[in-house]
C-alpha cells in the first residue's frame, strides 16, 4: 500500500476514502496518534489518487464527496460478502493432500476395486456364461436367455443400463481402462467431490451402453472405456469452453484418444485385438461427458 494523504480530521479522511472507493480505488483510512492517513492498495492507482486528493482539498464539502459515503458502504459490504464466500469455499489443500489416496478419492478407488474384483471372479470374461450369476444379473440382458429388446430393463431392472461397465473381457482390457480411470478419476473427484464423479460415471456409462445397443442391436457389451471417454470428454470440453477451469490436457493425449476412436470405427481395432470393440459406447460416453461440461455455460454470455 502507498500513502496518498494525511488529515488531522478523521471525518475528512473517511470522506476522501469513501470517495476513492466509489472511483474504483481500493483504499483505507488509518488513525495514528490523532493523525489520519489514507492508504491506496494498488500502486498503479497512486497517481490518480493524488490527483483526486488535490481536487478534494479544494472543496472537501462538495456534494459529490458528501454523497459518496452511502455508495462506498455498499461497495465495502459487497467486498466483505465476496471474501466471506471465498473463505467458505476455500479448501485446505495441505490437509487434503496429506490424506491417503483412498480418503481423498474414495469413489475412484472403489471403482477400481470393483472392476478388478469382478474381473477376477469372472476369469476376465471367461466365466461369463449361462450359469454365471454375474452374466445373469449384470449384463444388459440375461446371458442364458438374451432379450434383444431389453425386456429385463423394461421390467424395472434398470441397474443393467450401468453395470456392464464394471465387467472386462481380458487383462489388457482391464489394465488400460483402470489406468485411464485412475488418471482422470482422481483429478475429477478431488476437484469436484465424489458425488460429481458418481454422476459423471452414471450418465456417461448409461449413455455409452444405450448408444452401443441402439446402434448395433447387440446388448452384450462390457467395459469401462465408455466412461473413460466420458471423463476425457468432460476435461477436454472444459478446457475448450471454460478456460478459467484450470483443466489442461496435452494435445498428444487428445490425438491418441481420437485416433483410437477413429481406428475403432474403421474396424482396425477389432482386427488388432480379436474382439468386438464397443465403439458406439466410446462415442456415447464422449458426447455425454462433453455435454455435462458444456451444460453449465448455456445461457451465459461469452467472456
Amino acid at each position: 500500500m502507498r500513502q496518498v494523504g494525511q488529515f488531522e480530521d478523521g471525518k475528512f479522511a473517511q470522506r476522501f476514502s469513501d470517495y476513492l472507493e466509489t472511483q474504483g480505488i481500493r483504499c483505507q483510512a488509518d488513525e495514528d496518534e490523532g493523525n489520519w492517513t489514507v492508504w491506496v492498495r494498488d500502486e498503479n492507482q497512486v497517481s490518480q489518487a493524488n490527483w483526486e486528493l488535490e481536487e478534494f482539498l479544494q472543496n472537501p464539502s462538495a456534494e459529490r464527496y458528501l454523497k459518496a459515503a452511502k455508495e462506498a458502504k455498499a461497495i465495502r459490504d459487497h467486498q466483505a460478502k465476496r471474501r466471506a464466500e471465498a473463505a467458505k469455499n476455500n479448501i485446505s489443500m495441505r490437509q487434503r493432500w496429506h490424506r491417503p489416496i483412498v480418503q481423498k478419492c474414495p469413489l475412484t478407488m472403489a471403482i477400481l476395486g470393483t472392476c478388478i474384483l469382478l474381473a477376477l471372479l469372472t476369469g476376465f470374461g471367461s466365466g461369463v456364461d449361462a450359469e454365471s450369476w454375474i452374466a445373469r444379473n449384470l449384463l444388459m440382458t440375461n446371458y442364458a436367455q438374451p432379450s434383444f429388446d431389453l425386456a429385463e430393463i423394461k421390467q424395472g431392472q434398470i441397474w443393467r443400463l450401468l453395470t456392464p461397465i464394471f465387467l472386462h473381457g481380458s487383462p489388457a482390457h482391464l489394465v488400460f481402462n483402470m489406468l485411464m480411470a485412475y488418471q482422470f478419476g482422481i483429478v475429477l473427484e478431488f476437484r469436484h467431490r465424489s458425488w460429481f464423479l458418481a454422476l459423471l460415471v452414471v450418465v456417461t456409462g448409461v449413455a455409452g451402453n444405450l448408444l452401443q445397443y441402439l446402434a448395433t442391436g447387440y446388448p452384450m457389451m462390457m467395459g469401462f472405456s465408455g466412461v473413460v471417454y466420458g471423463m476425457f470428454g468432460f476435461v477436454w470440453a472444459k478446457q475448450m469452453f471454460d478456460p478459467t477451469s484450470g483443466y489442461r490436457i496435452p494435445d498428444s493425449s487428445v490425438w491418441i484418444m481420437m485416433l483410437w476412436l477413429i481406428l475403432g470405427f474403421a474396424g482396425i481395432l477389432d482386427e488388432m485385438t480379436g474382439a468386438n470393440v464397443a465403439n458406439w459406447a466410446h462415442l456415447g460416453g464422449l458426447v455425454a461427458g462433453m455435454a455435462i461440461a458444456f451444460a453449465p455455460t448455456i445461457g451465459k454470455p461469452a467472456p
